[in-house]
């Protein structure tokens, strides 16, 4: 992927192909819509209740998992609140 980043670092993300590990996954999913699209969702949706690993707002939250293996976790996890 870095070697993508380098020929087009301008360039974004396709959703279904996604890279759950992309380190600006924001700016890669969406760009500068990202803080009006933040904004938006704590306005209509202030819970956090509709959760998904590449969505608006993921990153108030965290996945805990039992695995031992870094990155193995998946949807089935424990979903938890980030501490501020």
């Amino acid at each position: 992927m870095d070697v993508l980043r380098e020929i087009a670092p301008d360039s974004g993300a396709y959703m279904s192909e996604a890279d759950l590990l992309e380190p600006n996954l924001q700016e890669a999913f969406y760009g500068t819509n990202y803080p009006l699209l933040y904004t938006l969702k704590q306005e209509h949706e202030p819970t956090g209740l509709f959760f998904a690993l590449t969505a608006v707002g993921a990153e108030d939250w965290e996945v805990q998992t039992v695995d031992p293996l870094p990155y193995s976790w998946n949807n089935n996890e424990r979903l938890c609140p980030k501490s501020s």
